[in-house]
């Protein structure tokens, strides 16, 4: 009887290593398969600026909501748009800009602190890098064709 129940506690144990093996293969595969393709962890983290431009956003924060590193996420999100973290970031938020800029209820200071800009110069550079115009150029042509 004794040694049947070790012949069965082996087979046990045997079972158990397979089952572990087989685990951590396929989390493996999965962690891998997540590296190369990189879309989820690019929606995850597109998402998250999308929904938080007000914010002064950092590529670590941003790293840490997609579970990567920051070295990790640039060469993912540039693969799946085309664009590094912070140009998708400034082309966001320039879009959200030209809305308010549209608007014509806030001034260049209160967009550029509304979006979280370093200051209002930093803002009308990345602007006009962005568009080719300065804000106020641009909210003038919006009227001057109205």
């Amino acid at each position: 009887m004794e040694l049947i129940n070790r012949v069965y506690q082996q087979q046990i144990v045997n079972f158990y290593s397979e089952i572990k093996k087989i685990v951590w293969a396929y989390f493996d595969k999965l962690k891998n398969h997540n590296r190369e393709d990189g879309a989820g962890v690019a929606f995850i983290c597109r998402n998250y600026i999308d929904g938080n431009l007000e914010k002064k956003l950092t590529l670590h924060e941003i790293a840490e909501k997609g579970n990567v590193s920051k070295q990790t996420l640039n060469p993912i999100f540039k693969k799946r748009y085309g664009v590094t973290v912070k140009q998708y970031v400034n082309n966001k938020k320039i879009e959200l800009a030209k809305k308010m800029l549209a608007d014509n209820k806030k001034n260049l200071q209160e967009i550029s602190n509304y979006l979280s800009f370093v200051d209002k110069s930093y803002f009308v550079k990345i602007f006009h890098s962005i568009t080719g115009v300065t804000p106020n150029k641009y909210r003038h042509e919006l009227f001057d064709k109205k």
